[in-house]
């Protein structure tokens, strides 16, 4: 998302600024969904885009994978600093 205050040129800098990120960040997949239904035993609803994560192409994007009572978390690590974690509720839950 791209905001501009009082800018008299409000489409080239957003076009600019979205292609600079763009350019900049690339998305990685970071765990496949057969590896996640394979550890589970097919128990989740995997949606595949959340298992994408932005990044440059010096940092490294890592993960964790753990269940609590109600669902299956996957947290993400950006060169090892938490920064972000998906939810998937199980296939029970329906």
């Amino acid at each position: 998302m791209v905001v501009t205050f009082n800018c008299s040129d409000d489409w080239n800098v957003h076009t600019a600024l979205a292609n600079f990120v763009f350019n900049k960040y690339s998305l990685e997949k970071v765990v496949s969904k057969f590896e996640i239904l394979l550890r589970t035993n097919n128990r989740y609803f995997i949606d595949s885009n959340l298992l994408y994560f932005p990044k440059t192409s010096t940092e490294e994007v890592t993960y964790k994978l753990f269940e609590d009572t109600k669902c299956l978390v996957i947290q993400y690590y950006l060169d090892t600093i938490e920064c972000g974690y998906v939810k998937f509720r199980g296939i029970k839950d329906e």
